[in-house]
């Protein structure tokens, strides 16, 4: 119970302090986006209407964040859906003050303040998540017990993506991912979560040698069987270690399940 109370206690405390941020964020965004309106000379008549704005994106864009989920996302990984979710939080968020502002008196604030100010906080907040990934991913190998284990991962899919942010996220995991292959070439140089796909079964010697691959994890849902017969192949043949990774339905499906 005491070490469930701490973890609580220590991700609300993250989560705080990411709010805390964006609220500093949602403030200087603002600012800065009249400033940029004005030729950085805001005219004193300005701050009156300026203030009472930024009020009102204090108190309504917070709330949309948090609708949006932006406070219950791992922060050790940033990818498409947060950068997603980010947008349309600040879109939503944006569109309130605006139609807030306009009913309250103040149809005479300018519109392109508002879009320097929803371009500029995406860009701060998406900046922000990024940097907080970086600081995190390195504290966690900088503190990490012993030498990583670098692995490929095959496939691109729903598999090969759950297993990349698994590992990506677990502080604890000794496995870094330095790659994917795929067996589709239209998705050959794409990144996933920061991952770059190297090519498909026939690149595995050079990725591993490149890279210095020990394993590879093979996600057996995302891969035709002969793909899977390709890629092992290639493991035996140049003496790398893999692991066939299930699907969750072949997990679930086992027939002799234990409970400890």
């Amino acid at each position: 119970t005491s070490q469930f109370k701490r973890s609580f206690f220590a991700r609300s405390r993250a989560r705080l302090a990411l709010l805390s941020m964006d609220l500093g964020l949602i403030v200087f965004a603002y600012l800065v986006a009249n400033f940029v309106h004005f030729d950085w000379q805001l005219p004193q008549k300005a701050w009156p209407y300026v203030t009472q704005t930024l009020l009102w994106s204090v108190l309504l864009k917070p709330p949309v964040f948090i609708y949006y989920g932006l406070y219950q996302r791992a922060t050790r990984w940033v990818g498409r859906k947060d950068l997603a979710a980010i947008v349309k939080a600040v879109s939503l968020g944006s569109a309130l003050v605006v139609a807030t502002t306009y009913f309250s008196g103040l149809q005479a604030h300018s519109r392109a303040v508002f879009i320097v100010d929803w371009t500029l906080l995406i860009f701060l907040m998406s900046t922000l998540r990024f940097t907080v990934s970086h600081v995190l991913s390195g504290a966690s190998r900088a503190g990490g017990a012993g030498p990583y284990i670098r692995v490929l991962v095959a496939g691109s899919g729903h598999g090969g993506e759950a297993i990349l942010r698994s590992l990506l996220e677990d502080p604890k995991s000794r496995y870094l991912p330095v790659g994917i292959i795929d067996h589709e070439p239209h998705r050959w140089g794409a990144l996933i979560h920061g991952v770059r796909v190297m090519g498909g079964a026939t690149d595995i010697a050079l990725s591993a040698s490149t890279h210095g691959v020990e394993m590879v994890l093979v996600s057996l849902s995302d891969m035709d069987p002969s793909v899977v017969r390709d890629i092992t192949e290639a493991c035996k043949k140049h003496d790398i270690a893999y692991r066939l990774v299930p699907t969750l339905s072949d997990l679930l499906s086992q027939e002799h399940t234990h409970l400890v």
